[in-house]
């Protein structure tokens, strides 16, 4: 049997004094980013209606001498700088996502969020639960640092700010989000040749802030969605017009519907499976309402 050799790495190639000039930038700019998270935390906007965020994405991009700062994009809140570089190169992408969810905050800090919006002609809480305030810091930081580096900059970078990445408002026709910035021919001119996304990601232990965790090939994660019709004959004995109805999502969620009337009754509930919170919406076919209940369980 012939042994297997263990494969052969190259050294690692001495830093250059462009990578220590990106470090020195890096940690000039962290304490903007630090406050451009908390403001956007605190003020966080829903899908397709982020117009504060992406007006201070816009200025902040402008400020920074962009060659070019398109707005309105992705039904109308998306943003995408253009950087070019003073030497030919690729044109890669860097994306951040901006929208929150209807999650009600309950996290006590000084910049936690206090707002209430319109969700499907129902006044909901907002929050920041995905991490979407840290990822448009973020991004708005690397502008800032690359833009002082655009002498030393080969090619284009576009900076993609992109709206309703957590899915339409309930009653949205038609595309959104990305497929939408990609419709309009939003990334076609310049084409990236490349394209860059990160995800913040909670409850890893002190000392390892920075690291980037990555795989090979393609991959992503999404949301999981679904519409739930009931049909219900009728309640039990002793409690006739009510019946419990309990049903499990792949995220192992537990519903409890129950409905206040008897005889046979339809109604359709539609849910997304927010990460933390307790909010949903019911929506009835009859005349009779019904409430809902939604108790998380991770597990």
């Amino acid at each position: 049997m012939t042994a297997i050799q263990p494969e052969t790495l190259e050294p690692p190639a001495p830093r250059s004094d462009l990578l220590d000039l990106v470090d020195q930038l890096a940690l000039a700019v962290e304490s903007k980013v630090i406050e451009w998270r908390r403001e956007i935390h605190a003020r966080p906007e829903l899908a397709c209606k982020e117009f504060r965020t992406s007006s201070l994405v816009a200025a902040h991009l402008r400020a920074l001498r962009f060659d070019e700062v398109r707005t309105g994009l992705g039904g109308g809140t998306g943003v995408i700088g253009v950087l070019r570089g003073s030497m030919d190169g690729p044109v890669i992408a860097l994306r951040a996502d901006m929208d929150a969810l209807p999650v009600r905050e309950e996290t006590g800090l000084p910049f936690a969020s206090k707002v209430t919006a319109d969700w499907g002609g129902v006044e909901v809480p907002v929050m920041h639960a995905c991490g979407h305030d840290a990822h448009t810091a973020v991004l708005m930081g690397a502008a800032e640092v690359l833009a002082a580096l655009r002498d030393d900059l080969p090619g284009t970078v576009l900076f993609v700010f992109q709206p309703a990445e957590e899915g339409p408002p309930p009653g949205w026709v038609g595309l959104h989000g990305a497929k939408l910035l990609l419709a309009e021919g939003a990334l076609s001119s310049p084409k990236p040749e490349a394209m860059y996304g990160i995800h913040v990601v909670g409850g890893k232990p002190p000392g390892t802030a920075g690291h980037i965790h990555y795989h090979v090939g393609c991959g992503g994660y999404a949301m999981r969605q679904f519409k739930l019709l009931l049909r219900v004959r009728e309640g039990m004995r002793r409690c006739p017009g009510a019946r419990s109805i309990r049903s499990w999502s792949g995220r192992k969620s537990c519903w409890d519907f129950r409905r206040s009337s008897a005889g046979t009754q339809t109604s359709t509930a539609t849910r997304q499976p927010f990460r933390s919170g307790a909010f949903a919406v019911a929506k009835s076919s009859t005349s009779s309402p019904m409430s809902l209940s939604w108790k998380e369980r991770c597990v």
